[in-house]
């Protein structure tokens, strides 16, 4: 998910029920990261690749925040979207 392979990619279980995953990275020091890259799938079920992306951040540890939240995604295959974080 975070080694730049596109044969590496994250499946919520059984998606087509509504079920939702959650993806974290912790950094070695304090960061100000301004944009999140997504890319879809690369095989032939590029569309189960995630429709709503809410990003958040926390600076503390304790209070998250909710920054860039794009819903009803539609995806091709290996398609990269760039997500804006604000804080």
């Amino acid at each position: 998910m975070f080694d730049g392979n596109a044969n590496t990619f994250y499946i919520a279980a059984n998606n087509t029920g509504g079920a939702r995953g959650q993806m974290g990275y912790t950094f070695a020091a304090p960061v100000a990261p301004v944009e999140c890259r997504v890319t879809a799938r690369n095989d032939a079920y590029f569309g189960d690749s995630p429709k709503d992306v809410p990003i958040q951040w926390c600076s503390d540890g304790i209070d998250w925040h909710t920054t860039d939240s794009p819903t009803g995604l539609t995806w091709t295959t290996e398609q990269i979207r760039t997500l804006s974080i604000t804080p």
